[in-house]
């Protein structure tokens, strides 16, 4: 029963998968915005979800019930990023990127 309540909560909310297949809670990480938003765009397409605009992404993130975000930004004055503190890759996501680059 776990199972197939866990099948349908990811069948019906793309950001819920993406958190559970992809990231990691930890409230000390930080990724920026746009390679956290690019990373879901791969695993949509992978998964063939429907892809959501980076605005509803961030919108949809801030109230998953899987994990706790604060939008923050990091950085020197005049040259600062934009991302999300409370949430990583998990290490296996992460090495796949670096090699794609």
């Amino acid at each position: 029963p776990d199972e197939i309540a866990e099948w349908h909560q990811k069948a019906s909310d793309p950001i819920y998968a993406f958190v559970e297949d992809i990231c990691e809670a930890n409230s000390e990480a930080w990724i920026s915005k746009d390679e956290l938003y690019d990373v879901f765009i791969e695993y949509c397409d992978k998964q063939n979800i429907p892809r959501i605009g980076i605005e509803s992404f961030g919108r949809a993130l801030k109230n998953a019930k899987n994990v706790h975000v604060v939008f923050k930004r990091r950085g020197p004055r005049g040259v600062q990023k934009t991302g999300w503190l409370g949430i990583q890759l998990r290490e296996k996501e992460k090495s796949e990127i670096d090699m794609e680059v």
